[in-house]
């Protein structure tokens, strides 16, 4: 039991770390299938409030943040590009993020067909993390606002996994994770049998 506890003590230091600050708001993209998921950090800051909607492709998402807002000096407009391997400067997807009267919406594109253009006209980041650990970047951070103009703490992180050639050998194919679940219920029946035996 005692050890049971210190795994999950480890785990609850070792999440946070993860995924950012603690007290931001935190999105993160997951691009390791077809369909773009995100995950959104909790509990929210009072009166700010998220929804996702689908993009202009089944890789593409948007996140609406209402109720917090950025400053009045960052542009109306930004958009990050990410490069599949540091160097390059073909863009592989791209984090826009669009000032809205409400708040703001956060826009992940990834892999289109046509492709997302150069770095020359956007600032781009690598994808992959430089310590090849495969854990998301936090690509960008940024400040935040009540409508009444105080700061949000942490202020808003975005990470973003993608299917770039670094992380992809590190996604379990199905076939693995057919079998580990089948070893794991195979235990579990063992167990359950040896302790109806006593």
């Amino acid at each position: 039991m005692k050890r049971l506890l210190l795994i999950a003590a480890s785990a609850a230091c070792v999440l946070p770390l993860l995924c950012g600050r603690a007290d931001a708001i935190t999105l993160t993209f997951n691009d390791l299938t077809e369909l773009v998921t995100v995950d959104v950090s909790s509990p929210l800051p009072a009166g700010v409030t998220v929804q996702t909607q689908a993009g202009a492709t089944s890789e593409s998402l948007i996140v609406v943040i209402t109720g917090a807002f950025l400053a009045a000096t960052e542009p109306a407009t930004f958009t990050l590009g990410l490069t599949e391997l540091p160097g390059l400067q073909i863009v592989s997807d791209t984090i826009q993020l669009v000032k809205q009267e409400t708040g703001l919406a956060v826009i992940f594109t990834s892999d289109t067909e046509s492709g997302l253009g150069t770095c020359a006209n956007i600032s781009c980041q690598p994808e992959a993390n430089p310590d090849g650990s495969g854990v998301a970047n936090p690509f960008i951070t940024r400040p935040l606002l009540t409508g009444a103009g105080a700061p949000i703490s942490g202020g808003l992180v975005i990470n973003a996994f993608s299917d770039s050639p670094e992380r992809s050998d590190r996604v379990p194919e199905p076939t693995t994770l057919l079998l580990l679940g089948s070893a794991l219920t195979g235990l579990g029946v063992l167990r359950y049998r040896r302790s109806r035996g006593r």
